[in-house]
Formats: structure tokens, C-alpha cells, sequence
């Protein structure tokens, strides 16, 4: 989870499996991963990669390498930007703070 954090930070489209939470979206088909955040947690859904079963990281590598370096690029920000939005320490630190607050 957090290699792809950091990779997504850094501006960097990423292959992920439905095995981890970033694929597990597309697993579930509910929009939203294991990771407890309520909130839609699909790389592909955000444009910043590409998820795949675990046996089809061959073809999903083949599609990764089949787009162009301008739509690598916009997928690397597209996901820059969703961390930043989404899992920026201010952000967790004001999400925590609101948690505290419903229980006391």
C-alpha cells in the first residue's frame, strides 16, 4: 500500500493487482477498498494506472506500455493530485480530528 502511495506522490503511474487495496475497488465492485478511508480508493477509476488479476500482469504491462509517454505523464499527475487531495497530512490530520470529535 504505501509503495504505491509514494509512487502515485511522486507523479508515477502504477500496475496494481485486485489483491491490494488500491485494486480491491474493481474487486469488490463497490467503489470503495478494505483501507477503512469510506471513500473510492480505485486507481483506474482516478486515471493513474492500471489494475489487473494477479496472473494478467503480463497483458496489463502490455497495456501499461501501450499508452503513450503524454498519457503516462497525465496519469502520473492525475495521481500526484489525488494524493495530494486526498492523502495529504493535513487532510488525515483533519479527518482524525473529526473522529475524535464524535467520540467525545
Amino acid at each position: 500500500g504505501m509503495v504505491v502511495a509514494e509512487a502515485l506522490a511522486a507523479g508515477r503511474p502504477v500496475l496494481t493487482t485486485t489483491g491490494t487495496p488500491w485494486g480491491a475497488a474493481k474487486l469488490r465492485g463497490d467503489g470503495i477498498s478494505d483501507m477503512g478511508y469510506g471513500k473510492p480508493m480505485n486507481l483506474e477509476e482516478n486515471g493513474c494506472g492500471v489494475i489487473c488479476e494477479v496472473n494478467g500482469v503480463k497483458e496489463a504491462m502490455g497495456k501499461m506500455m501501450g499508452f503513450s509517454d503524454v498519457e503516462r505523464d497525465e496519469m502520473g499527475r492525475k495521481g500526484a493530485k489525488w494524493m495530494r487531495e486526498e492523502f495529504s497530512w493535513e487532510k488525515c490530520a483533519k479527518e482524525l480530528v473529526k473522529a475524535y470529535q464524535l467520540l467525545v
